[in-house]
Parts: structure tokens; sequence; C-alpha cells
């Protein structure tokens, strides 16, 4: 079989006709990639909420964090407050802000240092300062001073339970490390009167 010999006429015809193919294949996903992100925009699944009421307090979300005034004070939490409703207080009872006014405050957190972080962004302008400590009789890592239950001081820890307590002056917020932070949020509304 013999092949049939082009021209260099035929050669350009065929060479428009792939561009042309090519130019409307382009037009096309240009087209249905500026339908589908207009498609999308009104999607209200894919738009972040960014103000919620909780507790009649507006929550109004900026830079990751959920925002809202307390008095003279802003809260900041990472979580959305209505997600905080599952966690157990055993009795119930925990000191308020007031209660820490004012006074010093000890952290043990041991290796959770996001959940710190957020006690401290958010108790520190309450508190007449702000230390890490190591509980009275547990192994603790750094030379912190040693404090017991008579000392304003939270423990924060892993633990197959979740839930918050108090005793004495000790408070301890305990879960798993993926809820430690919720558990965090959740302390920090309480002891705010949320």
């Amino acid at each position: 079989m013999m092949r049939r010999i082009r021209t260099h006429k035929d050669k350009k015809k065929s060479q428009k006709k792939n561009q042309i193919i090519i130019g409307i294949i382009l037009i096309v996903v240009m087209f249905g990639s500026v339908f589908g992100i207009i498609v999308n925009s009104f999607d209200n699944s894919n738009n972040t909420q960014t103000s919620v009421k909780y507790n009649g307090h507006t929550f109004d979300y900026s830079n990751g964090l959920w925002n809202t005034n307390i008095g003279s004070y802003v809260f900041s939490i990472v979580n959305k407050p209505s997600e905080l409703s599952n966690v157990t207080y055993v009795n119930n009872t925990l000191k308020g802000l007031n209660s820490y006014a004012g006074q010093p405050l000890y952290m043990a957190s041991g290796n959770n240092y996001d959940s710190a972080a957020e006690i401290f962004r958010n108790l520190n302008p309450v508190v007449e300062r702000f230390q890490n400590a190591c509980l009275a009789n547990e192994t603790c890592e750094g030379n912190y001073p040693i404090k017991d239950c008579t000392s304003n001081l939270i423990i924060i820890k892993e633990s197959t339970l979740p839930r918050i307590y108090q005793d004495n002056n000790c408070v301890y917020i305990e879960g798993d490390s993926a809820d430690l932070g919720k558990l965090t949020d959740s302390f920090l509304l309480k002891i705010a009167g949320l």
C-alpha cells in the first residue's frame, strides 16, 4: 500500500484545523471553569459562618478564632461555641473569672502547649502573672515551682475520660489529645459565665 504524498498546502490546512480544535477546547475549559466558580458561589455549604450567637453573646470569627466581649475582656477560642456542648463537669462547679483576677495563675500542662497557650491568651489580662508549675507528688520536666491545690493551678493532661473538675483551687482539664482543645474552650466559656 502506498502512502499518499501530502503537499505543503495540505500540511498547512491540517495544522490550521488542529489549532482551531485546540482553541475550541481551551475556550470550553475556560468557560466551564468560570461557570463552576459562579455556581459554587451560590452554594451556602461552602460559605463559612463569620458570626454566631451563643448564650446571649455574639462570637465573631476572625483570624482562626471565635471572639466575644465578656465585660472589658475579649475572649478568643478556637472552636465554634455551639460545638462545645458535650463536656462533663464533675460536681458542675468551677470558680468564675473574677476569682482569678489579680491572682497568680500556675499551669501544669505537660506537652499540651495549644491548650496552655489558649488559657494564657484569655486569662493573661485577668491574672497577676502566669507561670508554669509542677504539680506536687507528680513527675515534671523542667525547673518549675512545685504547687499544690492551695494555689490557683490548672492541670491539663491526657486521659481516656474527657472531663473538667475542680479540687480546691486546682482545675483539671482531662481528655485525649484530640479533645483537649474543645475541653479548654469549654472551660474558658464556663468560667466566663457562658
